[in-house]
Formats: C-alpha cells, structure tokens, sequence
C-alpha cells in the first residue's frame, strides 16, 4: 500500500489502536492539513511498522492546530519516525526505533512552522548503525518545550536545536521512597552539567550534586536524607543548569 491512514483535513478527529505495517511507498500515518484545515486531531496507541518514508506525520499544509501523538510505537520508517509541523503539537511517551535511515534525519523532528509545541517522555532507540542521525530535530520550529526523552543509539547528538529558542528542560522522574533514603531517576540534555537539589519548603535549595548526563540522557541517583527523616517534612527536588535556554 501507498498509505497506512489518510486524514487531510477536518476538526476533533481521532486515530487509535490501529496496526500499519508495509506501506512500502509512503506513509504509516498522514493526518495533515492537505486539502482543508486540520483542528484538534490526536493519533494514539498505534503501532507502525515497515514504511518506506515517515512513519506519523502532522503537517501543515493549510492551518493546522492542536495536536497530540502519543503513546503510538514506529519501528524502521524510511524517513522520521514522527514528522510534525503547526501550533501545538505534541509528541508524547512514544517509542521511536530504527527509523530515518534515509539521509540526514531525526527520529522526531518538529519543522519549520511549528509554534509552542512539546516532546516529551519519548523513547528513541537504534539498535545498529546507519539509523537517524539526531533523536529530535527542531527545524526552525520556535518555542518549543523539550523533556524527559530518552535516547540509544543517536551518533550525532540527541537534539538538534536550529533555532536555538527551545525550552530543553531536565525533569526529575520516579522516586522510590524509603524512611531516609530515595531513589531517583533524572533526564535532561546529554552533555549538559546540571545540579540535583532538594528543598523542603521550596523557598531554600541545597545542592545534592553535580553532574553530567550520559548519552542515554537518563541517569540513576540515590539520595540519603540527614535530620529530619523523609517522612515527617515534605521534600522537593528539581534539576538545574546553568546553560541558558536550559
């Protein structure tokens, strides 16, 4: 087939739990504005396997707004594993593996036009070489907000930032608490230096640690709380850089 699913146009549309597998000439997934405007369109838990170009795509080619792809798995797509472009778009908690293989490209990319969009908690893995290039490509897209992805396998750099006016935040994940001891799980930028704090009032911060997130951008901490104990006084932990646009 030439296409998975088609919808080029419309208002409140839904595509969910569908299973694509070998449009070997286009597209797994094309909900975008080609022939009318395309209004608050959400493409969730689908999986799309084997296309030749991109595996979801939301572009604008008239005005499109408010969408959301989220939870939906993309294995060995030619192209992006999810190519969006338009004002607030969201690419949320998607697992994105061996795609882009064609070229200079990215698993997730946001393109020109894309206004205030999110990318967040995604999974991007490549299991071997000659896969995407970048995990997340902002081309020319402006404020957008960028956390808490994961990424394996990306040998040009987990995100590439054109523009350089996106919000690429670190984000303090699962905690598993004890009586004076918690676990942490904490994301950010791949090569970036942030500091790990905690506060139990939110008005005073102290430093917990330095440190520089690994490739993955994931990272495992322990912390092991002095007087008074974890479960008597409320405790808050944030992640910070002092990058810019950080």
């Amino acid at each position: 087939t030439t296409y998975g699913i088609v919808c080029w146009g419309g208002e409140k549309m839904l595509i969910a739990g569908n299973w694509v597998q070998n449009a070997r000439l286009g597209m797994g997934i094309d909900a975008s504005s080609v022939q009318m405007s395309l209004k608050d369109v959400t493409v969730v838990s689908n999986v799309v396997e084997d296309v030749r170009f991109r595996g979801i795509q939301m572009y604008e080619f008239n005005a499109l707004k408010n969408g959301v792809v989220r939870g939906n798995i993309v294995r060995r797509a030619g192209d992006e594993g999810v190519l969006l472009s338009g004002e607030n778009l969201h690419c949320l908690e998607n697992l994105v593996e061996n795609t882009a293989w064609v070229g200079e490209r990215a698993s997730i990319t946001l393109m020109n036009g894309g206004v205030n969009g999110v990318i967040a908690d995604n999974v991007i893995r490549n299991e071997t070489a000659g896969y995407s290039d970048f995990g997340i490509w902002l081309y020319g897209a402006t404020n957008t907000t960028v956390y808490g992805n994961r990424f394996e396998g990306v040998p040009q750099g987990a995100i590439r930032d054109d523009a350089r006016n996106s919000k690429l935040l670190p984000k303090v994940h699962s905690m598993r608490k004890q009586d004076s001891t918690v676990d942490l799980m904490v994301s950010g930028l791949p090569g970036m230096n942030y500091r790990l704090e905690v506060s139990h009032d939110f008005a005073n911060w102290t430093t917990v640690t330095n440190l520089t997130l690994p490739g993955t951008a994931f990272q495992e901490l322990k912390y092991v709380a002095g007087p008074p104990r974890l479960s008597s006084v409320p405790t808050f932990f944030r992640m910070v850089s002092a990058e810019s646009n950080h």
